[in-house]
């Protein structure tokens, strides 16, 4: 390799460094936190309380045309000014209220929705919860949406809701996907453009805008009763965090007797036994998805769906694919 090959090596991963740039806080301390988050959000934060425990945990893993957060909190919350960015939470354990002039809602585990329009002031608690956050600058939507020959004129949300739980789950893949390529593999500057714009382009599609207008009008399969659809999708969707069929019956809006009742009318079989279905499904995804000297492991890739006996898995995943965990992971290294 020449001295001008080496130099252009060098630039190249300098330039992947800054693209990939990290930024972490962990801190019991309000004033700390609140200082971090302005700087952070490069907006006016002020704190919604200031009693009880305070535990803040922040990292940001800033992304071309995009940013990634990873986020745990207790005690309180933050009243902001608009951040100039629409930002899509979804929430792995917890609670988290939001609170505008146009909606007041409370979203619980496995959510996914927008938490912040561009330009709207809100309000936001948490109880003892963690989420991820991907927060894309109007600016980037806007000029995805002009490529792709769209009304990117006066673009606005008109829902934070996804317009289907299909549409989340697709969404939520692409951003795993993503941030699993930033993390074990730098890049090129041509990948991680690629990325930010399909994150952005997804999320044109994923929530209602004026810029996809047909994105208000998705509409659920008719073979199937539009609850029971909806708490399938929420299951495969949200099976790598701590759901319960309880949280399966709030995001469908039935009691857990109605829910069971469906279940067995229509699948032959319970909540319970169809979200276990699914954790052994994304597991074996992930075992067959894994390359030599990665670090995949059994132990660690069950313990992402809940698994902390591997025997009892062992039996789950024999009796559902005719073979052990083990089995499967070997494969793909062999």
């Amino acid at each position: 390799m020449s001295g001008a090959q080496l130099i252009k090596c060098f630039i190249s991963a300098l330039k992947a460094r800054r693209a990939m740039k990290e930024l972490h806080l962990k801190s019991e301390n309000r004033d700390e936190a609140l200082e971090y988050v302005q700087k952070l959000f490069d907006t006016r934060f002020s704190p919604v309380s200031t009693e009880g425990e305070f535990h803040f945990d922040h990292s940001r893993m800033d992304c071309e045309g995009w940013t990634l957060d990873d986020l745990q909190f207790e005690g309180g919350g933050f009243a902001s000014e608009p951040y100039g960015t629409v930002t899509v939470c979804r929430v792995r354990t917890g609670g988290i209220e939001i609170a505008s002039r146009q909606v007041e809602r409370q979203y619980s585990a496995g959510a996914v929705f927008v938490m912040a329009d561009a330009h709207e002031a809100h309000t936001t608690r948490w109880f003892d919860s963690s989420c991820t956050l991907v927060r894309i600058p109007v600016t980037h939507l806007e000029k995805v949406a002009e490529r792709c020959h769209l009304e990117e004129r006066d673009f606005a949300l008109l829902s934070r809701e996804p317009v289907s739980t299909t549409a989340a789950r697709k969404w939520l893949d692409v951003v795993r996907f993503s941030q699993r390529l930033h993390m074990d593999y730098a890049g090129s500057d041509v990948t991680r453009m690629a990325f930010g714009d399909l994150i952005a382009a997804l999320t044109l599609e994923t929530f209602p805008n004026t810029a996809v207008p047909e994105s208000a009008d998705v509409r659920v399969r008719d073979d199937a009763p539009r609850v029971l659809t909806r708490a399938l999708e929420f299951m495969y969707l949200n099976a790598d965090t701590p759901i319960h069929v309880g949280d399966v019956a709030r995001f469908s809006c039935v009691s857990r007797r109605t829910l069971e009742m469906m279940f067995r009318d229509n699948m032959n079989s319970t909540p319970a036994g169809y979200l276990r279905e699914c954790r052994l499904r994304r597991i074996r995804q992930e075992l067959a998805e894994a390359q030599p000297g990665d670090g995949t492991t059994v132990t660690r890739v069950a313990g992402r769906y809940g698994f902390s006996s591997m025997s009892r898995l062992a039996g789950y995943y024999h009796d559902t694919f005719g073979e052990l965990p083990r089995e499967t992971l070997r494969r793909q290294e062999s």
